[in-house]
């Protein structure tokens, strides 16, 4: 299908043609074929190949990226593994994150590289890259009255003025990060090593990507620690805040929303004409302060697994929790609770890459489903989570924390699910 000059692609071209089958089926069938019983899952896992990057591109990936670093109070950890689809065709992953923490600030970037564009992989690592250096070049010369703007009253102008002018820092960030892909397209356009993979001249598109970019601060207001979020996002995925100490209906704060194109189902781009406008940043630019457990970035192929964003962050959330990621808080008011005696142990399907090879996963909505708790009753009460992890079933984890993402992102089953994951994760660590 022939993509239009403004870099956007419809749902309609990677509709299921099994959507289609739906219309003569049963409700009994219908509810078999959206959730379908382990053993099909099972046997769906098992037939996908793995086929490992290709050695004959240039600037290849290398399969899986994970980090994780602690400053000032809180853990940074992300982790990228290519997708099914990817693997199963002998195809780079198009994912990427970078990081970085200057002063008491924590700065983070993803972006997904447009899967039919050969060389996104290309944009999307060079796009986080230079957005997280300017915004270190900057903060590294802020000045202390800048900073002390965030934790005046809300009313305040000044505070007004202290969010415009890191608001702005952010877009800017955008926009050098959009002239990074529009450079190493330059810088590679007349590569004999690039052309002959397309058989056509090389077109800045084909470096397009999402892109999403966020700062974090913690900030003292009237004597409490709250925390000053500024989020930006050119195309899907999405950024998120947890408040793990909130109620249910209160814990979730989405800081972005999927950037849609003129038509439904579309995406813009980071390569997009519009993106060059700070204007137009304007509109895609949110800002936050208050409690927080949490600030998450992810790409589609994890925040589509968690679709509707609210509340289903919140069951991304408990996943993290069961599956080691995150630390399980015990509420000793819940102590005495009886807990359900049908708690499903974790389930273990064909790792792509051997699939004489099994990886345990434990899922929040499969213990709600074998529970009958809903998703806000296991979010109250963490002791039901803490039986039900992998920890309490004797599940060897890796010791480190980014493996422990990157073992769960690699392996977690959903219908549906087959594209690149990315999951980078500002965690507060709470005393």
């Amino acid at each position: 299908m022939n993509k239009n000059d403004n870099e956007k692609i419809s749902d309609e071209e990677i509709i299921d043609v099994e959507a289609e089958d739906l219309k003569t089926v049963t409700e009994e069938e219908l509810e078999k074929y959206i959730n379908p019983p382990a053993d099909v899952i099972k046997k769906t896992a098992s037939l996908w190949q793995y086929k490992p990057v290709p050695d004959n591109e240039p600037e290849p990936y290398e399969e899986y990226t994970s980090s994780e670093s602690e400053h000032n109070g809180f853990r940074i950890t992300g982790a990228r593994v290519r997708g099914k689809k990817h693997k199963h065709e002998g195809t780079n992953c198009d994912d990427w994150f970078e990081y970085e923490t200057v002063g008491d600030w924590c700065i983070m970037a993803v972006s997904d590289g447009a899967g039919s564009k050969k060389f996104s992989r290309i944009g999307a690592m060079e796009s986080c890259r230079a957005a997280i250096g300017h915004i270190r070049e900057q903060l590294e010369n802020i000045s202390v009255e800048q900073v002390e703007k965030l934790s005046l009253p809300r009313e305040d102008a000044l505070f007004v003025e202290g969010c415009s002018f890191f608001a702005s820092m952010l877009q800017d960030s955008v926009i050098k990060a959009r002239d990074s892909v529009i450079k190493a397209y330059e810088e590679r356009k007349t590569k004999f090593e690039y052309l002959k993979l397309l058989d056509r001249d090389l077109e800045v598109k084909d470096f397009s990507g999402t892109f999403l970019v966020c700062m974090l601060l913690p900030v003292s207001v009237d004597g409490e620690k709250e925390y000053f979020v500024v989020a930006c996002q050119i195309g899907d995925g999405i950024i998120c805040s947890v408040d793990n100490n909130a109620e249910f209906d209160k814990a979730l704060r989405l800081l972005s929303e999927p950037d849609n194109g003129v038509y439904s189902g579309e995406t813009d781009f980071l390569t997009s004409e519009s993106i060059n406008r700070k204007e137009n940043l304007m509109v895609k630019t949110k800002i936050m302060r208050g409690k927080t457990s949490a600030v998450m970035l992810m790409t589609d192929g994890v925040a589509d697994d968690y679709f509707p964003n609210s509340p289903q962050l919140l069951r991304l959330y408990l996943d993290l929790e069961l599956n080691g990621i995150f630390d399980i808080p015990i509420y000793k008011e819940n102590s005495e609770k009886k807990l359900p005696d049908n708690i499903p142990e974790p389930v273990s399907y064909p790792w792509v890459n051997d699939n004489a090879k099994t990886v345990a996963v434990q899922y929040a909505n499969k213990i709600s489903e074998e529970t009958g708790c809903t998703l806000e009753e296991l979010w109250n009460n963490r002791d039901i989570i803490n039986k039900a992890s992998l920890q309490n079933f004797g599940t060897e984890l890796p010791i480190l924390r980014k493996d422990r993402l990157l073992r769960w992102l690699d392996n977690y089953t959903e219908r549906g699910s087959f594209d690149d994951r990315t999951l980078l994760i500002c965690k507060i660590m709470e005393k």
